[in-house]
């Protein structure tokens, strides 16, 4: 097999690779009443940067089989084009789950239609012009480009520390935040290809071929990932969609500290019943549950016990580790850390060692 086909073959299989993931995250059946409008944005930008690449790709292959098309920079002329885009969609795809009121069809479209006509105006150029002019405008195409990906990746650093913030504000559980790490990645894995990318430039077909087999992998991941994050998406839309910073009616401020026998007793039958151990639960849901005003239950935890809910919840699910554990010493981490109410092994261990003063091993040591 020559470098040429080999090349072709990578290349078409990426193209079919990316057009599979469209298809299938196309055809995703979402419920209305899921609460995964976001998951739902978010799912058709992802299926735009696939169909993107997949189209793109499939049309680099055409005119390059075509011996009546002078085809001497258009490969970098569609890398560029394909990378714009699919930077675009995916930045989109993660800024649809962290700052959704940044995302919406105006501004989808609004750099659509500045994209477009330039990508359409290289390609053009690359066709017609001579080779001077064409390679000032692949040089100015490709200083835009890499500007792109900087303005993208700024405007992700910065929403991605929000959201952060936001989710710990509004669950307080360290290790359920931790769960969330796939829109990070999955935005540094689409950046890490958008630069691989450029190395295509260097007119080496076995190059080309190796990283479009390296692009082909890392749509599997990003998809496969995103099919499965859907059961974190209703977590992630309640909490970006809480209003931050929301004032407490007047009247309910003067009783924060003070609470009724009855909420004493609601309260303290959900100790006995371990509600803490559910960790899909944020504590304005426990709140409303156990019928307090949230601020009055975060203040009435910090009065009788000095720490903040989340530490004190943290501190009762280790509590319920260490009886886990010394009722049967052998018992497999991972049923504990399941068990105790952590999402997170990394996360249980660092608590258990804050906690207790000591680690889970030496803990178990002790037992013997």
């Amino acid at each position: 097999m020559t470098h040429e086909s080999l090349y072709l073959l990578t290349s078409f299989t990426s193209a079919l690779v990316a057009l599979v993931l469209a298809v299938i995250l196309a055809g995703l059946k979402i419920r209305p009443g899921e609460g995964l409008l976001k998951y739902t944005k978010a799912r058709w930008c992802l299926v735009g940067a696939f169909a993107a690449y997949a189209a793109f790709s499939l049309l680099e292959i055409v005119l390059s089989r075509s011996p009546q098309v002078p085809t001497g920079g258009l490969a970098g002329s569609l890398i560029i084009v394909i990378g714009s885009f699919m930077a675009m969609f995916v930045t989109m795809t993660v800024l649809s789950f962290i700052r959704p009121e940044m995302v919406n069809r105006k501004v989808i479209f609004l750099q659509l239609a500045v994209l477009v006509p330039l990508a359409t105006a290289l390609v053009v150029l690359n066709l017609t012009a001579s080779q001077r002019v064409f390679r000032v405008c692949f040089a100015a195409g490709l200083a835009a480009y890499l500007l792109q990906l900087f303005l993208y990746t700024r405007l992700f650093l910065k929403s991605y520390r929000l959201f952060n913030e936001r989710m710990l504000a509004f669950y307080q559980e360290e290790d359920l935040v931790d769960q969330l790490h796939w829109i990070n990645w999955t935005f540094w894995l689409a950046l890490i290809v958008g630069i691989m990318a450029l190395f295509m430039m260097l007119d080496s077909l076995v190059i080309s071929s190796v990283l479009t087999m390296v692009f082909a992998v890392c749509f599997l991941i990003i998809g496969i990932s995103f099919i499965n994050y859907r059961r974190f998406a209703p977590m992630v839309d309640r909490a970006v969609s809480a209003v931050p910073g929301a004032q407490p009616a007047p009247e309910a401020s003067a009783g924060a500290l003070s609470i009724a026998g009855e909420q004493q007793e609601r309260l303290g039958e959900w100790i006995r019943q371990k509600g803490y151990l559910d960790n899909t639960k944020a504590v304005d849901d426990i709140s409303h549950e156990l019928g307090f005003w949230e601020p009055t239950l975060q203040d009435y935890i910090h009065q009788t016990t000095g720490e903040d809910f989340r530490s004190w919840r943290i501190r009762l699910r280790i509590q319920e580790a260490e009886r886990i554990i010394s009722s049967d010493p052998n018992i497999p981490i991972s049923q504990v850390v399941a068990m105790a109410g952590f999402n997170d092994r990394a996360f249980f261990y660092r608590s258990f060692q804050k906690i207790t003063g000591r680690s889970v091993k030496e803990f178990r040591e002790s037992l013997a």
